[in-house]
């Protein structure tokens, strides 16, 4: 069995190789934009989980993006425990691009059920017109 207890959608996240922590910058909660479509040049998807009792020492996930029901990207990841009860996963994806306003969602699973999701609310604005004079 699969816990989990962070999942986070951000414009950067970095893992320091020596003491293995994380940085996460730009945490993505609600996006505004006044045109569609939109387009992340840099989305990371971080994952903490936990495995409860005995699993292997790297399990197979999924991670899934859609918007408003609709599946963006899926994609398979490894979540390596090293020998340990907990694993991090950063995973980056180059380019996302978000047609409409609604709710983007990230979402994580293994073995089929889900373990961990977030979601992220994508708004419309009206476009501000300004003069310079």
């Amino acid at each position: 069995m699969l816990s989990s207890n962070a999942l986070l959608c951000a414009e950067g996240v970095v893992r320091d190789a020596e003491t293995n922590n994380i940085s996460i910058f730009n945490i993505l909660e609600e996006v505004s934009s006044a045109d569609f479509p939109i387009y992340f040049q840099h989305f990371f998807v971080f994952a903490a989980a936990e495995k409860n009792g005995n699993g292997s020492a790297k399990m197979i996930c999924h991670l899934e993006v859609g918007l408003n029901g609709e599946t963006l990207l899926s994609i398979p990841f490894t979540l390596d425990f090293q020998g340990k009860p907990r694993a991090k996963a950063v995973i980056s994806i180059a380019g996302l691009m978000v047609p409409a306003p609604g709710i983007l969602r990230a979402a994580f699973s293994h073995d089929e059920q889900e373990v961990n999701a977030c979601a992220i609310a994508v708004k419309r604005i009206e476009r501000l017109a300004s003069a310079v004079q």
